[in-house]
């Protein structure tokens, strides 16, 4: 009988085991996805990348009269999780979700290039985007366009 009920028994634990692998982990949060397009902006003539014509008009607000696509990248994070991409400068750039504003349902994001002492806080909505001026690159500067994509 005793090997039986060893048998039942590591039957019901891997039974239990997969249940888990296929449920996965507890979801801790919503997730917020953002998108970073990282952008050379420029004074020396006037061209706009054409991958980043859907913000070309906001980019022509700014005292800058080229833009080139550097890089981009996407993020799931839950709040307070940070991401992180490697600038064309070679430094880390973080970003963390940190809050939901309650009254306008803006999402609260944090943008940090530590080494660089660079730090924004800004609060976006659903399908908008946000521009930040981020840290000198070869005679111009480099743009943080964060678009928080709609789920």
């Amino acid at each position: 009988m005793e090997p039986r009920r060893t048998e039942s028994a590591l039957l019901l634990l891997t039974a239990a085991a997969a249940i888990l692998l296929v449920a996965g982990p507890a979801a801790a949060g919503p997730q917020h996805e953002l998108a970073v397009k990282v952008i050379h902006a420029t004074r020396s003539g006037v061209a706009v990348d054409p991958k980043l014509k859907e913000l070309a008009k906001e980019l022509k607000a700014l005292k800058f009269s080229s833009f080139k696509l550097q890089d981009e990248a996407k993020f799931e994070l839950e709040l307070e999780t940070s991401g992180r991409m490697q600038l064309p400068d070679r430094q880390w750039m973080t970003i963390q979700p940190t809050e939901i504003l309650a009254e306008k349902g803006m999402l609260r994001i944090i943008i940090e290039v530590a080494k660089l002492e660079f730090k924004a806080t800004v609060a976006i909505a659903k399908g908008a985007t946000v521009v930040v001026p981020g840290p000198p690159f070869k005679g111009g500067r480099l743009l943080l366009a964060v678009t928080r994509v709609k789920i």
